[in-house]
């Protein structure tokens, strides 16, 4: 009997984990990630608190009805580029305004914007907000 019982948990336990897996990670590469991006890397391996992302022409002051061009640059010295595999990718997800990407460099995929095949490596991005409130 207890064995019985020790069989059904671990039946349980491993449809459990297999239930939990995130069957869509294989999709997203090298042609952006949805949803499941959401939190943080998981393309390339587990996140570098050592990357540093800015974002340079943003205004004193945001006026509602007006454009904005804006350049996003990311940057991490300890991680070598490597022209071979598809590092580098982005998940920007905005709440107020409206983003506008190259569509060679970005595409929405679950309400977020991500990366395409030929932006996986760039590292500088160059968008449009558009403030709509």
């Amino acid at each position: 009997m207890a064995s019985a019982i020790g069989r059904r948990l671990l039946i349980l336990a491993l449809a459990g984990i297999f239930l939990s897996t995130p069957l869509n990670t294989v999709n997203s590469f090298p042609n952006g990630v949805g949803e499941i991006g959401n939190d943080g890397c998981l393309c390339h391996g587990a996140s570098n608190s050592d990357t540093k992302i800015s974002i340079s022409g943003l205004p004193e002051k945001f006026e509602s009805s007006t454009n904005y061009s804006l350049q996003l640059t990311l940057s991490n010295e300890e991680i070598a580029r490597n022209n071979q595999s598809a590092q580098g990718g982005f998940r920007i997800m905005v709440n107020i305004g409206v983003l506008y990407f190259n569509n060679s460099e970005g595409i929405i995929i679950d309400d977020g914007w991500t990366h395409q095949e030929s932006s996986n490596q760039q590292r500088i991005l160059e968008f449009l907000l558009a403030i709509t409130r």
